[in-house]
């Protein structure tokens, strides 16, 4: 082995990612393996949604801006989960669009 591949199995180790793959047949090849994205309670949704759906679960009529301000994502973001769980049926807008917020519907309903 060169030096090379020795360095990234050596950095790989070092940051806690799985060993690559290293292939030399007709040419020469790495097959680094990353872990699958963490499945969550809202049936396989990300991180960051999970985290708006909580906030959003535990202060009613919250609003983007107190989102954004608390969760330190950015607007399109933001906005992005929320589309999501409104299209997963968990959440919902109530009011007018200026002193309106979201609340996460009744458990019952969760899918």
């Amino acid at each position: 082995m060169g030096t090379g591949i020795n360095k990234i199995t050596k950095l790989l180790k070092d940051s806690g990612n799985r060993d690559a793959t290293f292939s030399f047949k007709d040419f020469f090849t790495i097959v680094f393996h990353r872990e699958s994205i963490s499945q969550t309670k809202i049936g396989g949704v990300i991180d960051g949604v999970n985290q708006v759906f909580e906030l959003i679960e535990t202060n009613p009529n919250i609003k983007v801006k107190d989102i954004q301000r608390l969760l330190n994502f950015s607007t399109r973001t933001i906005e992005r989960y929320i589309k999501i769980l409104k299209e997963k049926g968990l959440i919902e807008f109530e009011g007018s669009s200026k002193l309106g917020g979201y609340f996460a519907k009744p458990s019952d309903k969760i899918l």
